[in-house]
């Protein structure tokens, strides 16, 4: 019998995104952020995942607001320090948005949707599952996508 390992189907990932959204920010001040619905896919080939999300965007200062669809890929990483799933390496695929946002806006968006979803916890391990690891003298390392899922591969402590 090989390590243990944590593992995750397509179907709890989705329940993960969506306990954690929508996820709303306000961007220099001037502009909210709503990201919600998300539909993930994986992408075993890429080692990464895809997700497509609805995406309002409102002017705090005109009071414009914008509806949209956003597809954005991306890896996971394992962080110790609080036992969380954290997005990592994000990359918006596609950002669309109605009453003709334009190009340049497009690609404005698409990089402060970037930095604002860098790090993102997608989920925390319940301590109960990192100590029982801990107890059998393994601790938990790299993150792996799969055609099941994702997987978080132990190894012996150090």
């Amino acid at each position: 019998m090989g390590a243990p390992r944590v593992a995750y189907g397509e179907a709890e990932l989705n329940q993960m995104l969506g306990r954690r959204f929508p996820l709303e920010r306000r961007v220099l001040e001037a502009l909210d952020l709503s990201l919600a619905n998300p539909r993930l896919t994986l992408r075993p080939e890429a080692a990464r995942l895809a997700t497509e999300f609805d995406l309002l965007a409102r002017d705090r200062v005109f009071g414009h607001s914008w509806r949209g669809q956003l597809a954005l890929d991306y890896g996971l990483r394992f962080e110790r320090s609080d036992n969380s799933l954290r997005l990592v390496g994000a990359r918006v695929t596609r950002l669309t948005l109605d009453k003709g946002g334009g190009a340049q806006a497009e690609r404005i968006g698409a990089l402060v949707i970037e930095q604002m979803l860098a790090d993102t916890v997608i989920h925390r391990l319940k301590p109960e599952q990192i100590d029982r690891l801990t107890q059998a003298g393994y601790e938990l390392g790299e993150v792996k996508v799969t055609v099941r899922g994702v997987e978080i591969d132990a190894r012996p402590r150090r």
